[in-house]
């Protein structure tokens, strides 16, 4: 079976997962946002409530009125922010904001579906793997599109750090994250971090899977993880 084929047969699930991947981390960041924002509401709330008071006890009751208006139109807003919390977190839980949670556990399996793509249609040796291919694949850069160089038992070599490495040690270390991290993981996290900061963690038990999906191979839909698998030939 060559790549094209294992991609064919594997499409549907990770054109699921990717869909799935992407949906969590927009609830997420909207469930931050509307988190942060309530607070606020019920804030302004209170404050043009407490105007009104003030100013309806000067004898201003119009100037009054329109502190209330204002005052309700806040408390309006806190409730329809509020509500929409409970909308996200009746459906999805509150449990996509936890570090190790629903969007690692789906970033884990799409980088599962990758490294099985590459171990089931080439070699279960990742040296054999490059060894076999007829061409290099993507290099992974830092912020001066510079390749990054992989490690070797945890000195600097003269290897470029592609996406197969990432692929596999990417999986490696969002399976085994709860434990010791192995050397050929810290190889390509500890250079990898420095131009990739939201690494940091990766050795306490920290689960990267979704920074490596979505920052590192830049897999941002199936679309682009699919012509990067294509690519390994």
């Amino acid at each position: 079976m060559d790549i094209k084929t294992y991609l064919n047969n594997t499409a549907f699930a990770t054109q699921q997962l990717f869909n799935l991947l992407y949906e969590l981390v927009e609830k997420k960041n909207n469930l931050i946002h509307l988190k942060g924002v309530a607070p606020y509401h019920l804030k302004n709330a209170k404050t043009f409530e407490t105007f009104a008071a003030q100013v309806k006890a000067d004898g201003h009751i119009e100037e009054s009125f329109d502190f209330m208006k204002r005052a309700y139109e806040k408390y309006n807003q806190h409730n329809d922010t509020l509500s929409s919390i409970r909308d996200i977190e009746d459906y999805y839980t509150d449990k996509i904001l936890i570090a190790n949670g629903p969007i690692q556990v789906i970033a884990q399996a799409i980088l599962q579906i990758a490294k099985q793509g590459l171990s089931s249609t080439y070699n279960t040796n990742l040296n054999s793997i490059k060894i076999g291919l007829t061409q290099t694949p993507r290099n992974i850069l830092d912020h001066n599109n510079n390749p990054i160089k992989i490690h070797h038992n945890g000195s600097p070599s003269i290897n470029d750090i592609t996406i197969l490495n990432v692929i596999w040690q990417g999986r490696n270390q969002s399976i085994h994250y709860e434990g010791t991290m192995f050397q050929q993981v810290k190889d390509l996290f500890e250079p990898l971090k420095n131009s990739y900061a939201k690494l940091n963690g990766y050795d306490n038990k920290e689960d990267k899977a979704f920074e490596i999906v979505s920052s590192v191979l830049k897999w941002d839909s199936y679309e682009s993880y699919h012509i990067d698998m294509e690519k390994i030939v």
